[in-house]
């Protein structure tokens, strides 16, 4: 039994020496293709710092139109909500998002909880 637990714990320590030997910093299987055409082989982590202007962020194609806040009252609402319907089109806030509204100093109504 002692030479069985042995030879276990043996091929355990060669299997975990032989993976901790491995090149894990980079796979060259792997083609990253970089903004500016350039393909990156292998690499693994990103660059130490990134050039701002080699970056592009997606815009949204479309404003989410979730919520509707007033300007007179400085709430928002979720579209469907009873006192959303109610508002005069002249008075209707739309911004791209539920955060985007806090920020702006709307509070979210009390009915419609959006």
């Amino acid at each position: 039994m002692r030479k069985f637990l042995a030879l276990n714990l043996a091929l355990i320590i060669l299997l975990l020496t032989s993976c901790s030997e491995a090149n894990t910093s980079s796979h060259p299987d792997i083609v990253v293709n970089l903004p500016d055409g350039s393909m990156a082989n292998g690499q693994t982590s990103l660059p130490d710092s990134i050039d701002k202007n080699t970056v592009s962020i997606a815009e949204p194609d479309i404003t989410v139109d979730y919520y509707v806040g007033s300007s007179t009252t400085k709430k928002f609402h979720l579209k469907d909500c009873q006192w959303a319907q109610k508002l005069k089109e002249e008075n209707r806030v739309y911004f791209s998002g539920y955060n985007e509204f806090i920020e702006n100093g709307f509070t979210p109504c009390k009915t419609c909880n959006p």
